[in-house]
């Protein structure tokens, strides 16, 4: 999936931006805002953390456009962040989900606070320089 998105404030506790999942916390994949406002990709599957990537970079808030780009397949999950690019995590297995939830968690209180301008949702697996190219336009396109 790609997306741009503005979070409006940060979090006390991490919230989900979008996920994956079958309904319950078992099993999913979802792009997580933590309370520093960086941006990891959270696997889940069989109730463990089979992935949680993330560039490291904080995301600006208020006003300020910011994009994400995540692939995954097994042994192979990818994350770029404002075009930063987050080490590859190459032991990941796949949960098996049947939902797509937006800018809210499996079974979660509290929505994610921001806004979300564009979701794409791909069929392919993109390679890390793919993610890269397609977080740039996203993040600089009018």
């Amino acid at each position: 999936w790609a997306m741009s998105f503005w979070p409006s404030s940060t979090p006390a506790a991490a919230r989900t931006l979008v996920g994956l999942d079958d309904g319950t916390t078992n099993e999913r994949i979802q792009l997580i805002q933590n309370t520093n406002n960086a941006h990891n990709t959270l696997i889940v599957d069989g109730a463990a953390t089979q992935a949680n990537i993330g560039s490291g970079a904080t995301v600006p808030i208020h006003n300020r456009i910011n994009a994400h780009a995540t692939s995954w397949t097994t042994n192979s999950v990818l994350s770029s962040t404002n075009a930063f690019l987050a080490t590859a995590d190459t032991a990941a297995t796949m949960p098996t989900v049947t939902t797509l939830r937006l800018l809210k968690a499996t079974g979660a209180t509290t929505e994610y606070l921001g806004a979300m301008s564009r979701f794409l949702l791909f069929d392919d697996i993109k390679t890390q320089g793919e993610l890269y190219e397609i977080d740039i336009a996203l993040r600089f396109s009018p």
